[in-house]
């Protein structure tokens, strides 16, 4: 496995499809964690808007919208 925990995404934004589960959902917290603006693509607005909670919950950034 590659580290990228040095990674610094810091004045990008990346738009992520299929964000609210599975590998959406991880290369969101990835993402958002090195510093991106990260926006989600969700098809259920309510299962995005919870995807969502939970990224920043995890994340402790509010750098992720949909």
């Amino acid at each position: 496995m590659i580290d990228h925990s040095d990674a610094d995404l810091g004045g990008t934004t990346a738009i992520v499809t299929g964000a609210n589960s599975g590998v959406g959902r991880s290369a969101t917290e990835l993402l958002v964690g090195a510093g991106a603006h990260v926006v989600m693509v969700c098809r259920d607005p309510e299962r995005g808007a919870a995807a969502r909670d939970a990224v920043r919950a995890a994340t402790g950034a509010n750098a992720v919208g949909l």
